[in-house]
């Protein structure tokens, strides 16, 4: 028996192994990768064949910098010497190291290039950032470029996270260059340039996941093309794409925005009609306006005389005298309190005043 338990596990982890395949790389298993072949993309939302992004990683990744130089990867790149040479640095973007040249106050020529053959046309991708050590003036900043075979490709210049840039690439081997010049004097400040995951690929990327004809950059839907727009930001459409029908609506897994131009993320509707909370004047639909009703969220309340927060339907002593208003001729007014006094038949006997005198019939 424990023979067989044992035969049993080894068989189960020998068969998990052979079917655990993931031949480009790239961390997803083949079986669930639309593109099981190319370590930069694993999804096509709309099954067009374009992937919905690229990501450099596995058989495309030319190199991360996780060697922790410029030559372990078998790249043989070649960069600037002087004060403001490329080195390899920790603080990489999704690993310990990238690369980062830094730019000083001086004159100099830094630059950092690969000679790199093509087979095919293709997307070159790398991601890349700059950080300013110590501010000078930006306009007196001279362009930094990544260049092909000495081609003015992209400028380079983006203080703020790490930004993603997609090259295409003819067939050949070209000379990819980072390269920069500082305008060496103080005013010009001090910036890091940091290059990291350059990768490259044959196919191009998604420029409209879902299909839906409104291109991922202005889509806040990328991937469903029921709805593209979200014009609140609060992850609700405020309204379905002209081409998707009551099946598609359904099928989509969004509901629209109760509030569409104003941020409602939880979507609360108290009185449950059309409009939410955040946007209905209205909130518990008892005919006053939210501005002018002491209980926005109460249908069966809207004053509350005595600001006691019991709304004047519930309250005993709407004006707070110590009058019960069933027997109070000005329940609503705390200075003009009077008690009427009827006989035990219901009839009238009299009124006494607050001043305690006595008025008969």
């Amino acid at each position: 028996m424990k023979l067989h338990k044992i035969f049993c596990v080894v068989m189960f982890c020998l068969s998990s192994a052979v079917w655990a395949v993931d031949t480009d790389g790239d961390g997803v298993d083949d079986s669930v990768d639309a593109f099981p072949f190319d370590g930069c993309a694993i999804a096509d939302n709309d099954g067009d064949g374009m992937p919905n992004d690229l990501e450099p990683k596995g058989n495309c990744l030319i190199d991360g910098f996780e060697t922790g130089n410029l030559t372990g990867a078998g790249n043989a790149w070649v960069t600037g010497s002087g004060f403001a040479a490329w080195q390899v640095v920790s603080g990489g973007r999704t690993g310990a190291y990238a690369a980062r040249q830094t730019v000083g106050w001086y004159d100099a020529y830094p630059y950092l290039s690969l000679s790199y053959p093509v087979e095919a046309p293709s997307t070159l991708i790398f991601y890349f950032k700059n950080v300013w050590t110590s501010y000078g003036r930006p306009d007196n900043a001279l362009p930094q470029y990544f260049t092909v075979d000495g081609v003015n490709t992209i400028k380079l210049f983006y203080p703020g996270p790490w930004l993603k840039m997609l090259v295409p690439i003819t067939t050949g081997t070209h000379e990819l260059k980072w390269n920069s010049r500082t305008c060496g004097y103080v005013l010009c400040g001090a910036m890091d340039i940091w290059v990291d995951d350059v990768g490259i690929t044959t196919l191009v990327e998604d420029i409209d996941d879902d299909n839906d004809s409104v291109m991922d950059v202005a889509d806040n839907f990328r991937l469903n093309a029921a709805a593209s727009s979200d014009s609140d930001n609060d992850g609700f459409p405020g309204s379905w794409n002209a081409a998707c029908d009551a099946t598609c609506q359904v099928n989509s897994g969004l509901t629209l925005d109760n509030c569409p131009t104003t941020s409602n993320p939880t979507q609360a509707n108290n009185d449950g009609d059309a409009q939410g909370d955040v946007c209905d004047s209205d909130d518990d639909n008892d005919g006053v306006p939210d501005s002018s009703d002491a209980f926005d969220f109460d249908p069966t309340e809207s004053v509350d005389t005595d600001n006691d927060t019991i709304g004047n339907n519930a309250d005993w002593d709407d004006d707070n005298d110590g009058v019960p208003d069933t027997v109070d001729a000005a329940p609503l007014n705390a200075g003009n309190s009077a008690e009427i006094t009827l006989s035990l038949d219901g009839t009238y006997k009299g009124l006494r005043l607050e001043s305690g005198q006595q008025r008969s019939p």
